[in-house]
């Protein structure tokens, strides 16, 4: 299984990021989470194809582009812990 870290930097709280990235997950068939960070990052755990992966880090980066100032990746293996995609 490919496993896909994410931490998104910049406006990134109370723009809807949570909710949006959640329903692409689904579309895309991924698992995981996303969840805000104390420090004001997005953190992402997803787990699944890995050009779903791809396709989910395209999207973030089109999508929130205005908003996002860094945003750091780490693919990987991985063994899914996660039935769903949900928000934390």
């Amino acid at each position: 299984m490919n496993c896909l870290k994410i931490k998104i930097y910049g406006e990134v709280q109370g723009i809807g990021l949570r909710y949006e990235t959640k329903m692409k997950a689904d579309e895309l068939g991924l698992k995981g989470f996303v969840r805000n960070e104390t420090d004001g990052t997005v953190f992402i755990e997803a787990y699944g194809a890995e050009r779903s992966l791809s396709e989910l880090l395209e999207w973030l980066e089109k999508t929130f582009a205005a908003q996002i100032s860094e945003l750091r990746q780490n693919f990987s293996d991985g063994r899914e812990r996660y039935e769903e995609f949900m928000i934390k």
